[in-house]
């Protein structure tokens, strides 16, 4: 569905947000989506099946290290599934983001 939206909208007009958990649950690779339509993905909705970076089935840092192919301007960061109270989720989510070498949000 992705390919067909890109393919017929206007890049200077439309831009997209790609949900990166769910991406790669469909089956897809982000950075792929990144390379093939440069400059589209201005925000990122950064999520995990858990708290960010706790199931180890995202591979955040190669996705981060396409950010700039990517177009990204913000991220949106999400919870899927809560192991604990919602608020020590989203504190053990920030953490990891911030605690990640690689990950660098745009000015």
């Amino acid at each position: 569905m992705y390919d067909f939206m890109l393919q017929n909208t206007d890049p200077a007009k439309v831009m997209f947000q790609l949900d990166l958990y769910w991406c790669v649950v469909g089956g897809k690779d982000p950075v792929d989506y990144f390379k093939k339509y440069p400059g589209r993905f201005e925000l990122w909705h950064i999520k995990d099946k858990e708290e960010i970076g706790a199931s180890g089935m995202m591979d955040f840092k190669s996705i981060w290290a396409a950010r700039d192919i990517s177009g990204m301007k913000y991220g949106i960061v999400e919870v899927e599934k809560y192991n604990f109270d919602q608020f020590t989720s989203c504190q053990k989510s920030l953490e990891f983001l911030n605690e990640a070498d690689y990950v660098i949000m745009p000015l």
